[in-house]
């Protein structure tokens, strides 16, 4: 029995589904500014009116969720299992904001705050259990924070494993009221009292409004009695099998529907195609959680398909096709033997699990085969292999195949499609079952596409720096010293693991586990079950490794930020809009949020290698700028060095390190004074 032929499918409904999300979006956001749009005589009437006599129970649990996510908005976007802490939190909490409305007022509004809050009761207990590292002190602290921007006379105690944690706890619990003062527009409230272990806040409700945060350290241990406010975390792990809603973020360009792109894709022009490559790639957010209303995609998933399938509308009309051999001969590149898995079979005729082998391949072999191309100055042909494997998935996409056929050859990537029956040759159902590439397989190539991509659009803006002199590697060396091993040790635990993933590993599970990845070593455990981290050089040997090496530049340098190529938000190659979209995490890990003014040079790590970026100009970082970025270098050293990347920089930027910035006599000073010290042998490994 001869195969059928393959039956079209049209991607239309997901540009339609986008399209209609990005106008919910619109109205929503519209409505919201129209509601804080308030005349002149409407401000001059409630400034007679108390605070005290607007507020009850209900806006006091309003205000408390408004300060939350203002504190979203303010760059500590929160992860789903955050939000469903909080929200756990303030059943716990919610008597506490009826206190000041009177006696049996949270009684007689029992009732409907269970209806408006979709709760089923209010208990005063909750138990939260997480693993290491899953954002609970931050939690914790951003809900502190709102308690007291939101309730009245309340003192509210925390109790942590030791003084360090109690007292981080507080300083965050006071850094995020003040986020809250500047987002929603308010005055901040007066301190009446500071210290360690407590702070005091005069509130906004009248005579008697007090408000008490206390953060004190103690042992962990469960006592059956407690007055006020606790939160019991242990090492046990959290799983929900459902995620939040979050609205697609909105880009700030003005560019006509997705819609009219797909329907119009075969007559694009180099200018729209340009357009719309810059904003798959470099303007959207790959990290976004896939929304159910827009097939389980995402934004970064919804241009990906489409700068997949306008790539198979080309190859098809330049009837081209191309093996791996072709792109990269064995006989030039034989280092790369190891990704030709169907030397003579061109990629247009792959079957799915072909194609899917084969772009497998690339991503594990990736640094391996730029490097192999940049020192044969063939980068383009990385574009070349790229887009040959795109235009297939583009095709693939396009049709619905024979579930018995070749193309659709692995049933875990396959979505049947209701059973049809073809007259004309009188077969039964279950034989003419017809199937399409699952949401799950597109989402999955694309997170691979964009990963692979970004380190080619990084490697094409790089210029290379020949070696600098011996004095100016000895400079950097001289520098290094083995406390700053010591105190880099968090950052170099992380990092490795960045290094060590494949391009767009960490993009694809972040997808996968959709609002339940935390840390990098989650990404890490499971591909790579026994890894095992590495243990840092010793001072010696630091200089002739840059995994090593960078950790305790960042220690010489810290107002250098670090950036990973699959990051939210790159200053200088993103548009200003995606920075509010970053989630910033309680660690070391993951996207640097730039907390100065302005910044002049940053460090980029991809596919194993660290570029170093220079601003031509200072990069605002309040600037209304959207679209273009500053102008910027990236730079890579010729025998790929960091020493070398490090010499340059301070070259450039006349700047001393270590003990250069002090003379001679303030070094002898300096050395004398701590040793002398309690710490002093610290020095004297030095």
């Amino acid at each position: 029995m001869s195969e059928l032929a393959p039956k079209s499918v049209s991607m239309r409904p997901l540009f339609v589904a986008w399209d209609r999300l990005r106008e919910q979006e619109t109205r929503i956001r519209e409505s919201q500014q129209r509601k804080n749009i308030s005349t002149a005589l409407e401000r001059h009437l409630s400034s007679f009116k108390t605070t005290e006599q607007k507020m009850n129970g209900f806006k006091r649990m309003q205000q408390c969720r408004k300060a939350l996510e203002a504190l979203d908005r303010r760059g500590w976007d929160r992860s789903f299992h955050q939000r469903l802490f909080h929200e756990e939190y303030l059943k716990s909490c919610a008597r506490i904001f009826f206190k000041r409305d009177g006696p049996g007022a949270f009684a007689n509004a029992h009732n409907r705050l269970l209806e408006v809050n979709s709760w089923e009761s209010t208990p005063q207990e909750i138990l939260v259990s997480t693993p290491r590292r899953f954002g609970k002190t931050i939690s914790v602290s951003m809900f502190a924070a709102a308690m007291m921007f939101s309730c009245p006379s309340m003192e509210l105690s925390i109790y942590s494993t030791c003084k360090r944690i109690s007292q981080k706890l507080l300083r965050n619990i006071v850094k995020f009221l003040d986020l809250i003062y500047i987002e929603l527009g308010v005055p901040p409230y007066k301190i009446a009292r500071m210290n360690s272990e407590e702070v005091h806040v005069l509130g906004n409700e009248g005579h008697g409004d007090l408000r008490i945060i206390n953060s004190y350290p103690s042992k962990i241990g469960l006592y059956q009695y407690h007055i006020y406010f606790m939160i019991y975390v242990l090492n046990f792990f959290l799983i929900s099998n459902t995620h939040t809603q979050h609205m697609p973020s909105s880009c700030e360009l003005k560019e006509e529907s997705t819609e009219k792109l797909y329907n119009t894709i075969d007559q694009w022009d180099e200018q729209t195609y340009h357009r719309v490559w810059e904003r798959w790639l470099w303007g959207t957010n790959g990290n976004a959680l896939p929304l159910e209303q827009c097939w389980d995609m995402n934004e970064m998933h919804v241009f990906g398909i489409m700068c997949c399938i306008r790539e198979s509308v080309v190859l098809s009309s330049n009837a081209v096709t191309y093996t791996t051999n072709e792109i990269l001969p064995l006989e030039e590149y034989p280092e790369l033997n190891i990704i030709h898995l169907h030397t003579d079979k061109a990629i247009q005729d792959y079957s799915l699990r072909e194609m899917l082998d084969q772009l497998e391949c690339l991503q594990l072999n990736w640094g391996k085969i730029i490097g192999s191309l940049l020192d044969n100055d063939q980068i383009e042909l990385a574009s070349h292999l790229l887009k040959a494997c795109m235009s297939k998935l583009g095709s693939i996409s396009r049709f619905a195949f024979q579930t018995e056929g070749h193309v659709l050859d692995d049933p875990q990537y396959i979505t049947p499609l209701p059973d049809i029956q073809v007259a004309q040759q009188q077969q039964p159902l279950s034989a003419t079952s017809y199937g399409v590439v699952s949401r799950k397989c597109l989402r999955q190539s694309i997170c691979i596409f964009f990963a692979l991509w970004r380190v080619v659009s990084i490697v094409e803006k790089t210029k290379f720096i020949a070696d600098e002199p011996p004095d100016q590697i000895e400079r950097v060396i001289k520098a290094l010293k083995t406390h700053h091993i010591e105190s880099s040790i968090d950052f170099f635990n992380v990092f490795q693991q960045m290094v060590y993933l494949a391009p767009g590993m960490r993009l694809v599970y972040r997808t996968n586990f959709a609002g339940m990845y935390n840390d990098v070593s989650q990404v890490i455990y499971f591909h790579y079950p026994k890894f095992c981290r590495q243990p840092q050089l010793s001072l010696a040997e630091i200089p002739h490794s840059n995994i090593h090496l960078l950790p305790l530049v960042m220690q010489l340098i810290p107002d250098i930020p670090v950036f990973y190529d699959d990051d939210t938000y790159i200053p200088g190659l993103n548009p200003k809009f995606l920075k509010s979209q970053v989630t910033l995490k309680s660690g070391v890990e993951n996207t640097t949020i730039v907390s100065s003014d302005t910044i002049r040079w940053a460090w980029i790590v991809s596919c194993g290698e660290i570029f170093l970026i220079r601003y031509h100009r200072q990069y605002e970082e309040d600037e209304e700028e959207l679209s273009e970025p500053p102008s910027i270098e990236i730079f890579l050293s010729e025998n790929r060095s960091l020493m070398n990347l490090i010499a340059f920089f301070l070259k450039c930027t006349d700047r001393k390190i270590g003990d250069e910035m002090l003379d001679g006599s303030e070094v002898i000073i300096h050395r004398s004074s701590l040793a002398l010290t309690a710490h002093g042998h610290v020095q004297l490994l030095d």
